[in-house]
């Protein structure tokens, strides 16, 4: 079911490399998505309704994410999270910005979400990724 699509997507896609000058969004509309589309399909993965899965994916220091219907997000705040927990990472984190900034607060409102979510971890482990990369 649904780990069948990110294992897919982790292990045995290649998505297509992005031109230098097109807009994230557009290549992931046109390009990335009927990519994992296609592999999916060739990898005997077709997901249902009731599927529920979310990759989140960087270039170039812009994320987005793909959704289990194959729709494409991005937010308007520039913060982004995953998983049961992500509501609570989400406002703990909007909170914390506001009086500071960088990996602490990331960590911060990581740890704070995993006291309201018991599927969230405490552990974190932050990647940065330079925009323009």
């Amino acid at each position: 079911g649904v780990n069948q699509s990110c294992d897919i997507a982790l292990n045995i896609w290649q998505p297509p490399p992005r031109p230098p000058k097109q807009s994230w969004y557009q290549f992931a509309i046109t390009e990335l998505v009927p990519s994992l589309r296609a592999c999916h399909a060739s990898n005997w993965f077709e997901p249902t309704p009731d599927d529920e899965w979310s990759l989140m994916i960087a270039s170039r220091g812009e994320l987005l994410t793909i959704e289990s219907d194959y729709s494409v997000l991005r937010s308007k705040s520039g913060m982004y999270g995953l998983g049961s927990g992500s509501p609570y990472a989400l406002g703990a984190l909007a909170v914390l910005l506001a009086s500071s900034v960088g990996e602490t607060s990331v960590k911060r409102a990581i740890e704070i979400a995993s006291a309201f979510d018991i599927y969230t971890a405490s552990q974190v482990s932050i990647i940065t990724q330079p925009k323009g990369g």
